[in-house]
C-alpha cells in the first residue's frame, strides 16, 4: 500500500487561528480556512498581502500541514 502525503500551506496567525477562505478574517477551524497547493502560492499571496494581514494585530506566518490521501 502506497501513502501518498500532501503538503497544505496555510497563512496561521500567532493566536493559532488561519485565514479564512473569505479572507475577510480568521477562523479557528481548518476545514474553513484559505488553502494552498504549493509553498510558492502560498508565500506569493502573503507577501503580497502582507500589510493587509498585519492589520489584524497578531503576527501571521506560514505554515505547512502535512497530511495524507
Amino acid at each position: 500500500m502506497v501513502v501518498k502525503m500532501q503538503d497544505r500551506w496555510f497563512i496561521r496567525f500567532e493566536s493559532g487561528g488561519f485565514l479564512s477562505r473569505s479572507k475577510m478574517g480568521i477562523t479557528y477551524f481548518g476545514n474553513n480556512a484559505l488553502i494552498f497547493a504549493s509553498h510558492e502560492e502560498a508565500e506569493k499571496y502573503f507577501f503580497k498581502n502582507v500589510s493587509v494581514l498585519e492589520e489584524t494585530g497578531l503576527r501571521p506566518s506560514l505554515a505547512r500541514i502535512t497530511s495524507s490521501e
